[in-house]
């Protein structure tokens, strides 16, 4: 898979590297790289194919160690 470019306001902020659905949590989850001057309500969105996709950062991991 190739890299999928990260926007804000029509603007690349960063890179998804590698996507992947998630039984467990039932959504997709994804890594890459943002960059780090991004305010934490700032609007994002990755380009997967024709179709622009609402992205959420978090951090990792995705669900908490028992």
């Amino acid at each position: 898979q190739h890299s999928l470019p990260v926007c804000s306001a029509g603007e690349q902020v960063g890179y998804v590297s590698e996507m992947v659905y998630s039984p467990r949590l039932e959504r997709n989850i994804a890594i890459g790289l943002l960059a780090t001057d991004l305010a934490g309500d700032t609007v994002l969105e990755v380009q997967v194919g024709a179709e622009m996709r609402s992205l959420t950062p978090t951090a990792l991991p995705f669900i908490p160690h028992r």
